[in-house]
């Protein structure tokens, strides 16, 4: 569902079907092989926990493992995305990717925005636009880290000068997210405020 929103939302609609599903396979295919080695030890748990449980109930482990990781691998399109763009290896913009995401808190806010109620109409709407913003802040902050530093720079040292540069936003931002981390149910006005602490640093 995620990669279709993408998809009817990309400049890309318009080009050819074929060329497009070339363009992205090899890279997608690539990056999915690699995918356990890029997330942090919390979101690479809860894709096995998921695999594991669609495994119990009689799916193939290959299917099970695809369909678990679904929701984190619909990433792969912006990543190839940022690659092009910025003449970069899709493994180097992965890893930063993620690696910048996982400084952030990004996986545990978007863990915390799917525990949004969803019981009517607009709490469905605001729940998938906080989901959308969230995802796009990645992808900036992704293009930032990338747009600040030689291209020699490794994806650690990448991070390392974005932060350095960016240390007084940074603060605000942790903090913020800390607040967040000790209440037991953060609703939508407070991870809103998060989202915007994070949206100062794009």
């Amino acid at each position: 569902m995620h990669a279709t929103t993408w998809f009817l939302r990309s400049k890309r609609l318009a080009d050819d079907t074929a060329a497009t599903i070339t363009y992205f396979a090899t890279a997608v295919q690539a990056l999915a092989a690699k995918l356990p080695a890029l997330l942090d030890e919390h979101v690479k748990s809860q894709c096995e926990a998921r695999s594991a449980h669609y495994i119990g109930q009689g799916i193939p482990r290959e299917i099970a493992d695809r369909v678990a990781s679904s929701d984190i691998l619909f990433a792969a399109l912006d990543i190839v995305e940022l690659a092009a763009g910025h003449g970069k290896a899709v493994e180097t913009v992965a890893r930063v990717y993620f690696d910048l995401a996982a400084s952030l808190g990004i996986p545990w806010l978007r863990e915390r925005i799917g525990q949004l109620a969803s019981e009517e109409h607009w709490q469905t709407l605001a729940k998938n636009a906080m989901r959308d913003d969230l995802a796009s802040l990645q992808r900036t902050l992704t293009s930032e880290v990338l747009t600040q530093a030689d291209t020699e720079a490794t994806p650690n040292a990448l991070i390392a000068l974005w932060q350095s540069a960016n240390g007084i936003a940074l603060e605000r931002a942790r903090h913020i997210l800390g607040e967040l981390r000790s209440s037991p149910a953060p609703d939508l006005a407070m991870l809103s405020v998060a989202l915007r602490e994070l949206r100062n640093l794009a």
